[in-house]
């Protein structure tokens, strides 16, 4: 399987170049970077396909979403990646291994309160009910900082239901794992902050916020001190 990665256009990821480097944890084919492209990027192992950006990221990873999808040039299944996760220790099988899930909406949208947010939990609330609508009781929550394994088919299918264009921040990992995704298996969330410092219990995987990352960055340098092929 290929790794995509929805990357926002920027000239320099330093968060990129470690999620990167940490590939080397998963077993995979080729890597994408749908979006934007930045400096100390190898052009010659990273294909990038450019999409056009405005300032409003949900928008901007959905029609990276839709742009991969239609990309005959990568895999049907594809192993989905954000410049800000880190594979932290092997991973066998993603198909199985990447399955999971971060708890049920309802019980998120209860007791989570407040969000600091506000966006963000206007959108866990249009994707519940629009799931409601389309029969699904008491949907689960994929908004795990961790990668996911998608189908190329699974994703026109989900983009081309009859009001998903009219949900205005989209949150396509939880649609899609409810509509797509069987068997799935709880996991806490991955990502640090300063309002969630402590590690994960869950050893395979981190993430952290754009503003968070320096505060880890010498604990990812020291894991991942190896440049990779995908680097300059």
């Amino acid at each position: 399987m290929d790794i995509v990665y929805l990357v926002k256009d920027s000239d320099t990821n330093e968060e990129l170049i470690y999620s990167l480097r940490s590939l080397k944890n998963i077993p995979h084919d080729r890597v994408f970077l749908v979006g934007g492209f930045p400096a100390g990027i190898n052009p010659e192992t990273v294909y990038h396909i450019p999409t056009h950006q405005t300032d409003n990221k949900y928008h901007n990873t959905a029609n990276a979403l839709r742009t991969a999808a239609c990309m005959d040039v990568i895999s049907e299944n594809f192993i989905l990646m954000n410049d800000d996760f880190f594979i932290m220790s092997p991973i066998k099988n993603p198909a199985s291994d990447l399955n999971l899930y971060k708890g049920y909406l309802d019980d998120i949208l209860s007791f989570e309160k407040p969000f600091p947010n506000v966006i963000y939990q206007n959108a866990l609330f249009d994707v519940y009910f629009f799931l409601q609508q389309l029969g699904y009781d008491d949907p689960k929550c994929y908004e795990l900082h961790i990668p996911m394994v998608m189908n190329k088919g699974n994703i026109k299918d989900m983009l081309s239901i009859r009001g998903v264009g009219n949900i205005n921040n989209l949150l396509f990992r939880t649609l899609y794992g409810n509509l797509f995704i069987f068997g799935s298996i709880y996991s806490k969330d991955v990502k640090l902050s300063a309002a969630n410092p402590t590690l994960p219990d869950n050893p395979n995987f981190l993430s952290t916020s754009d503003g968070y990352f320096q505060k880890i960055k010498l604990f990812i340098k020291n894991i991942f001190d190896q440049k990779s092929e995908y680097e300059l």
